[in-house]
C-alpha cells in the first residue's frame, strides 16, 4: 500500500520537484540537521529532519540529494552520505508528504571544507632536539590555522577568510576575524590542558570548515651534555646515571627545556650537596677535576629556575664515577 501512495506522490508531484534548484518552501516549519555541522570531504554525514507537523505512521518523507530520489518512506526521517571532495556541492532536500500532497520541505548544502591546526609553545629547545617546542604553564603557544576553502572551485586565500577563534570555549574577540589564521595564547589553568578551536569561513559564510586541538601543558626539565675537549657539546648523547671519569677533567653544559627566556633563568650546581662554583659568565658549564688517586662516586645536581616566571623550574641529577 506504501508503495503505491509514493508512486502516487512521486507522478503527483513530478512537476513540482523536477528542477530543485527552482522549487519554493512550501511554508511548513521543517528543518534538516547535519552531523557534523561542518563536514570534512570523506565524512559520514547524517541528515535529520525536525517535522513538528508530523502525523506518527502517516507522515511519509522524501529525500533527493542533487534533485536524485536517495530515500522515501513513511517515518524516514534520516539520512547518510559521504561528502565528497572539497569544493563539491551537494544540495540535499527533503519533502514531507501527507495523504499524497507535499505540505512542506526543507533544504540544505552541503559543501565539504578543512582547516588543519599546527602550534608549538614559545619555549627553548637545545641544539639537534628532535621535536617540537612544548608549552609550559606560564608561556605561550603560538596556533596557526591552515584553511583549505573552496570557492568557485579555487582553494581560497588564507588572508580572505574570517577566523573564529576559541579557548576552552570563550570567543578570543581581539584575535578573530579577516586574515586572522595565528594567534598567541597562555594557557588558562596553569598545567592544565585545554582546547583551542577555530571556526574559518568565506566572506558570505557559505564554505565553513572548524576544528580543535587539545594542548597539555608540560613540565620544564633539565638536560645535561658532555662537553668534550676536541668534540664540543655532545648533543647526541644526555648524560644521564653514571659517568666514567677516565680523564682528569670533564665538563659539562646543562640546558634547560621548554623554558619562556633562556636570559631570565639561573642555574645551582651542587657536588655531593655541597655547592660547586662555576664561571658566572658561563653558570651553565661546570668544570670537574680529580684530586688525588682515590676511588669513588660522587653525586652531581643541577638546579633551574626561571626568575620571572616560578613554575618554570627543575633540577636534575647524576653520578660521577672514577
Amino acid at each position: 500500500m506504501l508503495r503505491g501512495i509514493l508512486v502516487l506522490s512521486l507522478l503527483t508531484l513530478a512537476p513540482i520537484f523536477a528542477s530543485a534548484a527552482t522549487l519554493q518552501s512550501f511554508g511548513s516549519p521543517l528543518e534538516i540537521g547535519v552531523s557534523p555541522e561542518h563536514p570534512r570531504a570523506g565524512n559520514q554525514v547524517t541528515l535529520t529532519v525536525s517535522d513538528p507537523q508530523e502525523e506518527v505512521g502517516t507522515t511519509a518523507y522524501m529525500w533527493l540529494v542533487n534533485d536524485r530520489i536517495v530515500d522515501q518512506g513513511i517515518g524516514h526521517k534520516s539520512i547518510s552520505i559521504t561528502a565528497r571532495g572539497e569544493g563539491t556541492i551537494e544540495t540535499i532536500r527533503v519533502i514531507a508528504i501527507e495523504n499524497d500532497v507535499a505540505r512542506g520541505d526543507a533544504i540544505t548544502i552541503i559543501r565539504p571544507a578543512s582547516v588543519d591546526i599546527i602550534w608549538e609553545g614559545n619555549t627553548y629547545t637545545p641544539p639537534l632536539y628532535i621535536g617540537r617546542p612544548l608549552p609550559t604553564a606560564q608561556s605561550t603557544v603560538t596556533v596557526i590555522a591552515i584553511p583549505h576553502l573552496s570557492v568557485n572551485s579555487v582553494e581560497a586565500e588564507p588572508e580572505s577568510l574570517i577566523y573564529s577563534w576559541k579557548m576552552g570555549g570563550v570567543t578570543l574577540q581581539k584575535q578573530s576575524g579577516y586574515g586572522k589564521s595565528s594567534i598567541a595564547v597562555t594557557p588558562p589553568r596553569f598545567g592544565s590542558a585545554f582546547t583551542v578551536s577555530v571556526l574559518v569561513s568565506n566572506k558570505s559564510g557559505t564554505v565553513v570548515a572548524e576544528n580543535s586541538v587539545l594542548i597539555q601543558p608540560q613540565t620544564p626539565s633539565l638536560i645535561i651534555y658532555e662537553d668534550a675537549p676536541l668534540l664540543g657539546v655532545r648533543f647526541n648523547k644526555a648524560q644521564i646515571g653514571l659517568f666514567p671519569f677516565t680523564a682528569d677533567e670533564v665538563s659539562f653544559v646543562a640546558y634547560p627545556l621548554f623554558v619562556s627566556n633562556m636570559n631570565d633563568v639561573s642555574y645551582t650546581w651542587n657536588l655531593d650537596t655541597s655547592p660547586f662554583a662555576v664561571d658566572p659568565a658561563r653558570p651553565r658549564r661546570a668544570t670537574f677535576r680529580k684530586v688525588g688517586g682515590g676511588k669513588g662516586t660522587h653525586t652531581v645536581n643541577v638546579s633551574f629556575e626561571n626568575m620571572k616566571k616560578f613554575l618554570e623550574r627543575g633540577d636534575i641529577a647524576f653520578q660521577l664515577t672514577f
